[in-house]
């Protein structure tokens, strides 16, 4: 065998392994791995807005219990024990989420019926 083919050093090695394929196997596993990065970053891209959502909801959640708090208190026109006003304020967000629940699930209902029916 001639001397001059034989690698010599690890630039020599690096340089017979490009030459016998390492870069097809290199390029597959760092797509792998880019693919893989790209599937997280999404995943926690809709997990932030997902939290972000969530606090916003739990904002509008408190702004409507004082909205509800202040009305009863109108209402009534009465004082009200604190644990009548918390009775009544929980029975009307109680019917406020069951009724958002229900216009969600409607909309998520009719949306899965329009992507059945395509």
């Amino acid at each position: 065998m001639d001397d001059a083919l034989i690698p010599v050093g690890i630039l020599g090695i690096l340089s017979a392994l490009m030459l016998m394929g390492v870069p097809l196997l290199y390029a597959t596993h760092y797509h792998e791995v880019a693919a893989g990065q790209a599937l997280l970053v999404n995943k926690m891209e809709r997990v932030e807005v997902f939290f972000t959502r969530a606090k916003e909801l739990l904002i509008e959640i408190e702004r409507r219990q004082a909205d509800a708090l202040s009305k009863l208190r109108a209402d009534t026109g009465t004082v009200l024990t604190v644990e009548q006003l918390e009775d009544r304020l929980s029975a009307r967000l109680q019917q406020m989420v069951e009724d958002e629940v229900a216009k969600r699930l409607s909309t998520t209902r009719s949306g899965q019926a329009e992507v059945e029916g395509r």
